[in-house]
């Protein structure tokens, strides 16, 4: 899996307070190492097997995916 913070670099603040990152991002983190709950993978491959996409808008649509996923955990 890639580095969070090269995927999503809104998920750590502007200033770079590391240590209220930490605080701040402990739920994400608790989600984001939960690989049962992400539903997203599964559907990506479907838009990969009906739609035939791209890989490099398939990544994207992961990326997306992860996201909503994500927002909606919290």
């Amino acid at each position: 899996m890639t580095d969070k913070k090269e995927v999503v670099p809104f998920y750590y603040s502007s200033n770079g307070n590391t240590e209220e990152d930490k605080i701040l991002l402990e739920p994400i983190e608790y989600i984001l190492q939960s690989n049962d709950i992400h539903p997203y993978r599964e559907i990506s491959s479907l838009f990969n097997y009906w739609f035939k996409v791209s890989p490099d808008k398939l990544q994207l649509i992961d990326e997306v995916m992860q996201m909503v996923c994500n927002a909606s955990f919290m």
